[in-house]
C-alpha cells in the first residue's frame, strides 16, 4: 500500500503471499499483525478489511487503497476470527496506523462501506530493515462508528529473539531488534 507521502507499505494476506515471498529480506522489514476479530453483531454479512499506512492518517478519512490490496475475511456470528496479516516495508517508519473496517463487501466495495464502523490502533516502531517482528491485536467488539484501541508502544513490538518475554527492549528502553 503506498501512501500520499511517497512511504511504502505492502499490505499481504498470510495465503497470498506475492509481496512477502519477493521481499528481500535485509532490505525490507516485515510486521505479522495477529488481529483475534469479533463475532459479527451485524444483521448483513460482515467483512472485515485491514488496512494499514505510516504516521498517524485519520481514521476515518479515505485511505489510498493497493489495487493488489488482499480481500477482506468475513467474520464468524458465533466465534471470533483470526486474521494474519504480513505488513512489510521498505523503510522504518516511527509509527504505523492500522485500522479494520467492516463492510458489506469482502472489498468495500460497496456505497455503504463508506460509513462502515472502524476499528483502528497506532503501532510505534514496528518494523527494523532486515528483520520480522509480530504484534497481536485482540478487538472485542464492533464498534458503532470509530473505536481507536490503545497504542501499541514499540517495545510491545515482538522481534530478535524466540523467546515471549514481558517486554522486547533492553533496561535503556532499546528495542531488541535494534541493537
Amino acid at each position: 500500500m503506498t501512501s500520499a507521502r511517497g512511504a511504502s507499505l505492502f499490505v499481504a494476506a498470510a495465503l497470498a503471499t506475492a509481496h512477502v515471498g519477493c521481499s528481500d529480506p535485509l532490505r525490507n522489514a516485515i510486521l505479522e499483525l495477529e488481529l483475534v476479530l469479533p463475532t459479527s453483531s451485524l444483521p448483513d454479512d460482515t467483512w472485515a478489511f485491514v488496512e494499514a499506512q505510516p504516521g498517524e492518517p485519520d481514521f476515518l478519512e479515505p485511505w489510498p487503497i493497493d489495487p493488489d490490496h488482499p480481500p477482506g475475511s468475513q467474520l464468524d456470528r458465533l466465534n471470533a476470527t483470526t486474521e494474519d496479516v504480513s505488513l512489510v516495508a521498505t523503510e522504518e517508519h516511527p509509527q504505523i496506523s492500522v485500522r479494520v473496517r467492516y463492510c458489506r463487501t469482502a472489498g468495500c466495495t460497496d456505497p455503504s462501506d463508506e460509513f462502515a464502523p472502524i476499528t483502528g490502533v497506532r503501532i510505534a516502531h514496528p518494523f527494523y530493515l532486515g528483520e520480522r517482528t509480530s504484534v497481536t491485536i485482540p478487538i472485542a467488539t464492533i464498534p458503532p462508528v470509530l473505536e481507536t484501541l490503545a497504542p501499541i508502544d514499540a517495545c510491545e513490538v515482538r522481534g530478535c529473539t524466540d523467546a515471549l518475554l514481558p517486554t522486547y527492549c533492553d533496561e535503556l528502553g532499546a528495542h531488541l531488534c535494534a541493537q
